[in-house]
């Protein structure tokens, strides 16, 4: 099964699944009520679904996911990219609408025929953008 694709069964066994781990951030989703900081909304998943989501203010981003907000800004600058793209071709036709990355393929070859600054991104980046992909699709 990929992450994301669906939804598990209420009625079938959880299956045992790994650690929770950083799946998506946006980077500006919010401001701190206090003092105005920027806040990141930090998504968590166990690799088959998405489980909870956090704010966390700029400041402290690199500490919560180990990497820090320029990297997360990075990440979320090509995932509009390839949401962009995802657009363009369901606007023309060529895709039907998808609300997760792993969609796509059934319908295009999805580790192909984006930017070559994404092209040049590495395995770990590259599915880091991914699950950007399904988180903007998903929620914005």
């Amino acid at each position: 099964m990929d992450p994301f694709d669906s939804p598990p069964d209420r009625s079938a066994q959880v299956p045992a699944s790994s650690p929770p781990y950083v799946a998506a951030v946006r980077p500006f989703h919010a401001v701190s009520a206090d003092d105005n900081h920027p806040v990141a909304r930090v998504r968590l998943t166990n690799g088959l679904t998405y489980l909870s989501w956090h704010h966390v203010r700029h400041d402290d981003l690199a500490a919560v996911t180990h990497r820090p907000v320029t990297y997360w800004l990075h990440i979320d600058h090509h995932a509009r990219g390839v949401v962009a793209r995802i657009r363009e071709l369901t606007a023309t036709g060529a895709l039907p609408q998808v609300v997760c990355f792993t969609e796509l393929r059934h319908h295009i070859d999805p580790n192909s025929g984006w930017t070559p600054a994404i092209a040049a991104l590495s395995p770990e980046d590259w599915t880091a953008v991914q699950h950007r992909v399904t988180d903007i699709l998903r929620s914005g």
